[in-house]
């Protein structure tokens, strides 16, 4: 069944594989060039929309109980 599952888990877990992933290209760039980069003019709106996207998993997953 699709309806049954643990949402908080995969939640968490797909919130943390965005971080990782963030986390592992600042990395291999460098941590001040990626936030260079994810900062640029053309990119911001994007970088703000993706990071509020993934407080809102979070709260929405921690805070809301079905």
């Amino acid at each position: 069944m699709i309806g049954l599952g643990n949402f908080t888990a995969f939640a968490v877990l797909y919130t943390f594989g965005n971080i990782l992933s963030l986390a592992s290209t600042g990395f291999l760039v460098g941590p001040l060039r990626q936030l260079k980069s994810m900062f640029d003019p053309t990119r911001v709106i994007t970088t703000i929309v993706f990071l509020a996207a993934m407080i809102m998993t979070l709260l929405s997953a921690l805070l809301v109980r079905i």
